[in-house]
């Protein structure tokens, strides 16, 4: 039987059960932001303080033996102490996709309470607690926050905002039905979405000892091994040597430019890679920047250079590498990136993704920047096989790596789907637009 619906009235809300009320959240619940800072003052009390960070990566937050200790005044912490049924949420930040993010708190946490930069429901009616944690998670929630959230550098709920969100009510018993449904639905599709990132994990740590293995042993499991005297490669076949990137490539800084050389790329530029281009072992050229400047010849890119990310402010960024494909050719790539320019490119590329290079990383950084030098590409050790080997090791780890990636990449989909599923669900679910039935 279908259930009679009214127009809300509410932008973004559309349509609701016709017996449900739309109420302004203050009517609902007491509306709090904390003022308690991260700081430690005389003459207060210690407490343990839940910050953004615990809100933000928690679906609920119950234990608080983790947080930091800070220093209350017995006001704040008679006003902000992180008790049963509260509902916290983020209300700034850098971006408005971050900003409104809630959890659900289902017991006092005594000697605990909320810092800065979060704002609390506190229902007038405690059973109503986990229903307001859903709606804050709806699409409906999300485009409100994020049309009444002003800023350029930093974007934030107002008190305004915050008090008269105008929340779909439902009796209080079917809110309490309408999240008992959501818990369990939701548990199901985070049971699966948690198997499927324990795949990828695994599935991950594969490869990764796939390629290890294959460019410090072999495909032979039946060769003969010699110490190779690196300790990061161990033993290796014997008739294999270890050589250096020196005495089988040239390593070519990239292009500097300036803001006034970008161009728009229908103007004839030159395309420049930079670190964002190159994502898992590929080039990825979503994100496109181009020059106008003249390019020697040894910057234009050539099939099968490799291109590997040398500086950036981000440590985990340094020494991701990719291919050069035809794509790309005649291109360039930019400074703080460098080229690997070797006949050995199809091996060498599987040495330069496997952790035999990621644990030698360490050393390239300083201590200004993360920065992986020529010397330092220069210097690195790697375990040679004969010429023939090279080519079938590189041809076995592309045809291993290309199922292991398919298999990933299906998993990731299925996260994507399961993700969207959960999000679809909460907001029909809080708008009324499923009826579990009261005591479902």
């Amino acid at each position: 039987m279908t259930r009679a619906m009214r127009d809300s009235g509410v932008e973004f809300l559309g349509e609701v059960p016709s017996h449900w009320d739309v109420q302004p959240a203050v009517t609902l619940a007491r509306v709090l932001t904390s003022t308690v800072d991260k700081k430690t003052y005389e003459g207060e009390r210690v407490v343990k303080l839940c910050n953004y960070t615990d809100v933000y990566y928690s679906d609920q937050i119950v234990d608080s033996s983790g947080f930091m200790a800070a220093t209350a005044t017995s006001e704040q912490i008679a006003k902000f102490s992180v008790r049963a049924g509260d509902v916290p949420f983020t209300k700034d930040s850098e971006t408005a996709d971050d900003i409104g993010i809630p959890s659900y708190v289902p017991k006092d946490l005594p000697g605990t309470v909320y810092g800065y930069h979060l704002s609390i429901y506190r229902p007038i009616d405690k059973r109503r607690g986990r229903f307001l944690k859903y709606l804050l998670e709806s699409d409906y929630a999300k485009a409100y926050f994020e049309a009444k959230t002003p800023g350029v550098t930093r974007v934030g709920l107002g008190q305004a905002t915050i008090r008269y969100f105008r929340a779909p009510t439902p009796p209080v018993e079917e809110a309490v039905a309408i999240a008992d449904y959501l818990d369990r639905e939701t548990a199901r599709i985070d049971a699966f979405i948690a198997k499927n990132e324990e795949l990828i994990a695994l599935l991950t740590e594969r490869r990764s000892a796939s390629i290890v293995k294959a460019v410090t042993k072999g495909l032979d499991d039946t060769a003969e091994l010699k110490e190779s005297g690196v300790s990061v490669l161990g033993a290796i076949p014997v008739g294999w040597t270890v050589s250096r990137i020196r005495n089988v490539g040239r390593v070519i800084i990239g292009l500097t430019y300036s803001p006034e050389d970008i161009c728009d790329e229908g103007d004839g530029g030159t395309l420049v890679i930079r670190a964002g281009n190159v994502q898992d072992g590929r080039l990825n050229l979503a994100d496109r920047v181009y020059v106008s400047k003249p390019i020697p010849k040894p910057l234009r890119l050539r099939h099968g250079d490799i291109v590997i990310c040398a500086r950036n402010g981000s440590a985990r960024l340094i020494g991701k590498n990719a291919l050069a494909t035809d794509e790309v050719l005649g291109q360039t790539w930019g400074a703080f990136m460098a080229v690997l320019r070797t006949p050995m490119n199809e091996y060498l590329r599987w040495v330069l993704n496997s952790a035999i290079f990621t644990s030698s990383l360490g050393a390239f950084a300083t201590t200004t920047i993360n920065q992986l030098t020529s010397s330092t590409l220069y210097s690195l050790q790697f375990a040679m096989p004969p010429e023939d080997q090279q080519t079938s090791i590189a041809a076995y780890l592309a045809e291993v790596t290309a199922a292991i990636d398919h298999a990933i990449r299906a998993a990731r989909r299925a996260i994507e789907l399961a993700r969207e599923r959960r999000a679809a669900l909460i907001s029909a679910a809080v708008t009324g637009k499923i009826d579990v039935g009261v005591g479902a």
